[in-house]
């Protein structure tokens, strides 16, 4: 992957440019913070900010119990991750299932003829209303599913529906199903837990952005901030799938306050802003510390030189 993103070094100056360790340690991995390759029972350069190695040693043992620790880890989140969306799932399933020409449907979902089929169920007692892609099969057809609070008056309805269908719409249901893969993949990692919980709010206010856009008038909009304010929990929902409320008020509602429609310039700006960024961060370094690596064996111990 360190590879394959270093063809992409269009940027003068990159992230990794700035953080990757000089250690003067010849290594294939790029950055060198931990020890890329093991070769067996030995001392091995684990890199610091600012270019500082500490050496470490490392044997098969205790390589295989970090190795069976991660995939311990994994495996864990893995099945506690599906089983508490499958009761979710379970839950929702549980609700009255809307005809197609239900009123509600028909005032709030603007359906495209190339949209894969939606279901919509009201269900009691759910603690928030939220999307499951490819959900459900119905009369053996496969339908992503919206799960709406039956407790939530008919105004509130409509709008919360929308929320949802645009999560649908925006494929926000793939991309966290990604994200949470990667998140399990790397959950030692502190930095990819603060990123996925941002990652989850920016699809939160992307998709309040796209229904407000989709709104007609002011006082929906004030509805719609109000509904915020109303059903937005102030938690992290870290094991359900996208949810109304899975992320703080506080910004949703600042940014639907301030919303208004954006130019066509600024939509492209954005797209711009982004390409930049994904290249500062994602670019190898153009320049890798290395020097000659030879090995010298004092007893059972492998050190570099």
């Amino acid at each position: 992957m360190f590879s394959l993103l270093g063809w992409l070094h269009i940027l003068p100056v990159t992230f990794r440019d700035l953080i990757t360790p000089r250690t003067g340690i010849s290594s294939y991995d790029i950055p060198a913070y931990l020890p890329g390759d093991y070769w067996g029972l030995g001392e091995y350069a684990v890199a610091l900010p600012g270019g500082k190695a500490v050496w470490v040693e490392f044997s098969d043992g205790i390589v295989i119990a970090l190795a069976l620790l991660w995939i311990g880890m994994v495996v864990a989140l893995t099945l506690w991750l599906t089983r508490r969306s499958n009761q979710m799932k379970a839950l929702g399933r549980q609700g009255l299932l809307l005809a197609d020409d239900d009123l509600l449907l028909f005032r709030s979902l603007s359906r495209q003829p190339e949209d894969k089929p939606v279901g919509v169920r009201l269900c009691r007692g759910l603690p928030t209303s939220f999307v499951y892609q490819g959900g459900e099969k119905i009369n053996g057809k496969r339908y992503n599913m919206i799960y709406l609070q039956e407790e939530l008056s008919p105004q509130r309805r409509v709008l919360v529906l929308r929320h949802e269908w645009n999560h649908i719409r925006l494929h926000h249901s793939w991309m966290k199903c990604w994200a949470s893969a990667l998140l399990i993949l790397s959950w030692w990692n502190p930095i990819l837990w603060v990123a996925y919980y941002f990652f989850c709010r920016d699809l939160e206010m992307a998709c309040d952005e796209k229904t407000l856009d989709d709104l007609t008038g002011s006082e929906e909009r004030k509805q719609y901030a109000q509904t915020l304010v109303e059903l937005a929990a102030g938690k992290m929902l870290w094991d359900v799938p996208l949810a109304f409320g899975e992320c703080d008020a506080i910004p949703r509602v600042k940014a639907a306050v301030a919303w208004h429609k954006p130019k066509e310039w600024v939509k492209n700006g954005k797209w711009c802003a982004f390409a930049l960024v994904f290249l500062f961060f994602g670019a190898d370094p153009r320049t890798s510390p290395t020097c000659p690596r030879s090995w010298s064996s004092t007893g059972s111990r492998r050190q570099w030189k």
